[in-house]
């Protein structure tokens, strides 16, 4: 499995990057758009963001879903209408509300695609990774698995960047949560020899361990823990 199958060490911590992406979708918004009143909620939801008020963030992104949301926000203002979905998620990531999280991203992969548009969602394949990680957070292991093997086979390799070390973590802990051995320690084993590359925090190598040794005692294959850390110990250590 997916290698390809990001902190289940903590996947709020993935919030941290979303700066980057607000200079992307803030200069994007057509005058239409600005003339209802929309960036102005785009820029409360951004600036409270930043300054790490999350749930101001959350009711100007839930304004704005609200108000220009309805009907057929995709013809009106394009695929970049995802961006609003897309924040709108990661303020709830923040604010530990799992289920509302997971249904604003698959708003924001599913209901904005690119398509060739001129007016793109920047965060179309991005959302994949946050849906796998709001998954993590409400402990549905194999959404998050699913979520996550879609994110790396779409995902746009130039442009969307990812902490990688996290990633494989993630993917490591959520195989196994949802019982799949092999695979778990897969990933894991790719976040451990790649430790100085991509990097991979220590904390995360330590939270897919433990993740490790508690399937293993719950599959009764002790001997899978062991294989592990004789394949791998210069890396544990």
């Amino acid at each position: 499995m997916v290698a390809r199958t990001s902190d289940a060490m903590n996947p709020r911590r993935f919030i941290r990057h979303a700066n980057f992406w607000f200079a992307i979708g803030l200069t994007v918004i057509p005058a239409r758009a600005q003339e209802s009143g929309l960036t102005g909620l785009v820029d409360k939801t951004a600036a409270a963001m930043k300054a790490g008020n999350w749930q101001r963030a959350l009711d100007a992104s839930s304004q704005a879903v609200d108000r220009y949301g309805k009907g057929n926000p995709l013809k009106t203002y394009g695929a970049q209408f995802g961006a609003v979905y897309y924040r709108k998620g990661l303020c709830e990531m923040k604010l530990k509300r799992w289920q509302d999280a997971l249904r604003s991203f698959e708003i924001c992969y599913r209901d904005f695609p690119n398509n060739g548009a001129v007016r793109h969602n920047p965060f179309q394949k991005m959302a994949l990774l946050k849906w796998g990680e709001a998954a993590m957070g409400a402990g549905q292991w194999e959404l998050a698995v699913s979520r996550f093997a879609k994110f790396t086979d779409e995902r746009d390799k130039v442009r969307d960047k990812f902490p990688q070390g996290a990633f494989y973590i993630n993917c490591a802990v959520c195989q196994y949560k949802s019982g799949h051995l092999p695979a778990g320690s897969e990933n894991l084993e790719i976040a451990i020899q790649n430790q100085e590359n991509f990097p991979t925090p220590e904390s995360g190598v330590v939270a897919g361990f433990q993740a490790l040794v508690e399937a293993t005692i719950a599959k009764k294959d002790e001997q899978a823990l062991l294989d592990f850390i004789g394949k791998n110990r210069g890396g544990l250590i």
